[in-house]
């Protein structure tokens, strides 16, 4: 078993996740590829290797990894992509090939205490996402002109 694979089963036996091949397969597709992929991407990933493999059985393993805290589910537009739910990070996404790239500012912490003391809600957590132009998109715009 890889190393990396031998992490992602660690990490959903610290959460007392009953490990499937199916559910390591699908954690460690999102551990290791980290692109925000839909279901339907890891479905086509995992078929491969597991033919037997249906939708049904990756979104019910996305919905409960969701509910025990392993992973968010993101709204981009039309799709619905997941993301390791390890860290607070944020998102930049290119508005014309949809790559969504991560970054952390730990100071954006300061600004959810602060709308907390100015609102008075206990706030649970924020999101923030920035759009653009990847550097690829960006260069082929600019090949263009």
């Amino acid at each position: 078993m890889s190393e990396l694979k031998q992490e992602a089963l660690e990490q959903l036996k610290a959460k007392g996740i009953r490990i499937t091949p199916q559910r390591l397969a699908i954690y460690h597709d999102l551990s290791v590829k980290r692109h925000h992929p839909t279901a339907d991407d890891i479905y086509q990933s995992l078929k491969a290797e597991f033919p037997a493999v249906s939708t049904a059985t990756v979104y019910n393993t996305l919905r409960y990894f969701k509910k025990e805290g392993l992973i968010r589910e993101m709204g981009f537009g039309e799709l619905v992509r997941f993301d390791l739910a390890e860290d607070e990070h944020y998102h930049v996404i290119c508005e014309t090939c949809g790559k969504i790239v991560d970054f952390h500012y730990p100071y954006l912490d300061e600004v959810e205490e602060f709308a907390a003391q100015m609102t008075g809600f206990k706030v649970m957590h924020h999101r923030l996402e920035f759009y653009g132009l990847c550097e690829d998109c960006h260069r082929k715009e600019k090949d263009r002109q």
